[in-house]
């Protein structure tokens, strides 16, 4: 007897980068902050409002918080991983993140009017 075809469906291989785009996808997203372009600190002293509307990553230290608002935020001096000096954030009360000096952490900013550095995400480092 001659054995009858499978009409059962061949499983194929998937493309190994496929998966591994998969994969960079499902960690970035597990991670909670993104891996943008990181803030142009030297044009952002010089000429805030020329970056007003976009969005970038920010990794700093907690340097002290300079002004709060209950159910508002918190105005917070952050000093940059690879810049000197220091910077000004505002972290909203919706984030509900507890921010103590020393700490570290990966900022996703947006510049919003005025050069103010609004935190939309943030992840200890």
């Amino acid at each position: 007897m001659i054995p009858c075809p499978s009409t059962r469906p061949v499983a194929r291989p998937v493309p190994a980068f496929f998966l591994l785009a998969l994969i960079a996808a499902l960690g970035l997203a597990a991670d909670g902050c993104s891996r943008g372009e990181p803030l142009p600190v030297a044009d952002y002293r010089s000429t805030p409002g020329n970056l007003n509307g976009n969005h970038y990553v920010l990794e700093a230290e907690v340097d002290s918080q300079l002004r709060g608002q209950e159910g508002v935020g918190r105005l917070i001096s952050v000093r940059p991983l690879n810049e000197k000096g220091r910077l000004a954030v505002f972290v909203p009360d919706t984030l509900k993140a507890n921010l103590i000096p020393t700490q570290r952490y990966r900022f996703d900013i947006a510049v919003r009017t005025g050069g103010l550095l609004y935190v939309s995400q943030l992840k200890k480092i």
